[in-house]
């Protein structure tokens, strides 16, 4: 593969790693404006997949299932980035400490049941029950079913906070467990072919965002800006990752 179409790929994965060296660095020469620089980085970063999703939805075009896919994908991705953007308007503008719940959360919500049908998509494509084991996608489902009442039961032990945050913070959570089990049978359906690390690195994007919103859940119930600012720094990586699974994506097919 040529250099020259790996460029994004490599771009993305220098501003991931200088994002993340700025991030400590700040933290440890000047920590008051840290919060500054992690509302206007995730904000950045999180468009990375909005830009490389629109590059594939571009080039599969929309009449192919491909193009289908991707673009509920981007839909989704640009959810999250409005989401991310809207953050700095409350904390910067508005001066609100810790918006939550706020329009953010709408925006994030929305864009799960996007990546949700864009992974779905794919099955429409390649049916998993004739590609896979059934004992491989009853693991899946016996794990995302277990996973989700787990949540259910830990969410107000573990968080205190009002009915309403519960509801937003349980979404949060089993919404990242479903797209996650939707993506790992996608990449198992490719496993061994070129895309497949694709799928991969995608599926490892959204389990970082997962690991994101365990930390985003614990600072806006406990109001901690520790546990935020390092919510950030995983956020900032997860999107990074998404950004790079669709660009090798397209660099494979």
């Amino acid at each position: 593969m040529s250099t020259i179409r790996k460029g994004p790929f490599y771009g993305v994965v220098a501003v991931m790693v200088v994002s993340s060296i700025l991030y400590f660095t700040i933290l440890l020469a000047k920590p008051s404006i840290l919060d500054t620089f992690t509302d206007f980085s995730v904000a950045v970063l999180s468009f990375l997949p909005v830009i490389s999703g629109f590059h594939l939805v571009n080039r599969y075009s929309l009449d192919s299932p491909f193009g289908k896919c991707f673009a509920f994908l981007t839909a989704g991705s640009s959810l999250w980035f409005l989401g991310e953007a809207l953050w700095p308007v409350y904390t910067r503008i508005l001066k609100v400490n810790m918006p939550f719940p706020s329009l953010s959360d709408l925006f994030w919500m929305s864009g799960y049941i996007f990546m949700g049908l864009g992974a779905y998509i794919i099955f429409t494509i390649f049916n998993p029950i004739y590609v896979l084991k059934r004992r491989i996608i009853l693991l899946t489902l016996f794990l995302i079913a277990v996973s989700s009442v787990v949540t259910l039961i830990l969410t107000p032990k573990i968080y205190k906070a009002p009915p309403l945050n519960l509801v937003i913070y349980n979404y949060y959570l089993i919404a990242d467990i479903v797209v996650l089990g939707l993506l790992s049978t996608v990449y198992r359906v490719f496993r061994g072919g070129k895309i497949s690390k694709a799928w991969l690195i995608l599926t490892y994007g959204i389990t970082i965002i997962l690991l994101a919103d365990l930390f985003f859940n614990l600072a806006t119930s406990i109001e901690s800006e520790t546990y935020l600012l390092f919510s950030d720094l995983i956020y900032m990586n997860g999107y990074s990752l998404l950004a790079l699974g669709f660009i090798a994506h397209a660099i494979e097919f």
